[in-house]
């Protein structure tokens, strides 16, 4: 499947509103609405010189048959962080979130 800008903009809009009203997102740690991932209506999506798409500080990648957005923060003075990871559906010529998953990274 390609994607286009155009797909990127509704994407864009399906997390900002998944992460503005859904109760799934207080259960992911340190997501909150000053958090630097939480997306910005004034951020625009845009694809960079490699074809990869990228919605604030979240990227889109292939996730088998599926797509998600990617946030990994730069590594913290901890050594310790959470990668975030947006699940999204294409359905009826719309796209959705589904969920937002957390792992802990142990930088090295």
């Amino acid at each position: 499947m390609t994607i286009t800008l155009a797909d990127a903009q509704q994407i864009k809009q399906a997390l900002a509103e998944y992460l503005a009203t859904s109760e799934q997102v207080a259960e992911v740690p340190f997501l909150t609405k000053d958090h630097e991932a939480w997306v910005k209506v004034d951020e625009e999506a845009w694809i960079d010189e490699r074809n990869q798409i990228h919605i604030g500080l979240w990227t889109l990648q292939p996730d088998g048959d599926a797509w998600v957005l990617i946030y990994r923060p730069t590594p913290p003075a901890s050594r310790v962080g959470y990668q975030y990871l947006a699940h999204l559906q294409y359905a009826e010529n719309q796209w959705r979130i589904l969920s937002i998953s957390f792992k802990k990274i142990y930088y090295r």
